[in-house]
């Protein structure tokens, strides 16, 4: 992941594998979720002091998060909400993963630290798996 972050890396990066459940909602053939360089750029751009140690948590956010998805985008959204600090106080954290248009592959878009306002407005925005499950059946 360093030479990535150092943009010494041209290709993507292997973050970690979803379920099987996960992927199929995004109409995906693979499980594998990759981090490419363009998304670093893009991001150190966007928020200038990107904090590259977000990246470092992904693949845990992705494996213990609650799961949401975005109907408009066709994005997983994944909350995760971090144990206590010594200081007794917990960090939620969003990561974003999408599928390529022909389900190849999949890439995880954006990994972000979230206030209790941020959290309430992704729940509020999107939908739980089962609800649009639910509703994809009808």
């Amino acid at each position: 992941m360093l030479a990535l972050l150092a943009g010494v890396r041209t290709t993507p990066i292997f973050v970690c594998h979803l379920a099987t459940r996960l992927v199929r909602l995004l109409g995906a053939s693979t499980t594998r979720v990759l981090l490419s360089p363009q998304t670093m750029a893009k991001e150190e751009a966007k928020h200038r002091a990107a904090n590259h140690d977000l990246y470092k948590l992904a693949a845990t956010i992705l494996a213990s998060s609650f799961v949401r998805i975005d109907e408009k985008t066709k994005r997983l959204i994944f909350v995760w909400h971090s144990p206590k600090d010594a200081r007794g106080k917990v960090k939620s954290y969003k990561a974003v993963v999408k599928a390529t248009a022909n389900g190849w592959e999949l890439y995880l878009m954006s990994v972000h630290r979230m206030d209790r306002t941020s959290v309430r407005s992704v729940f509020k925005r999107t939908k739980s798996l089962e609800e649009w499950v639910k509703e994809s059946a009808v």
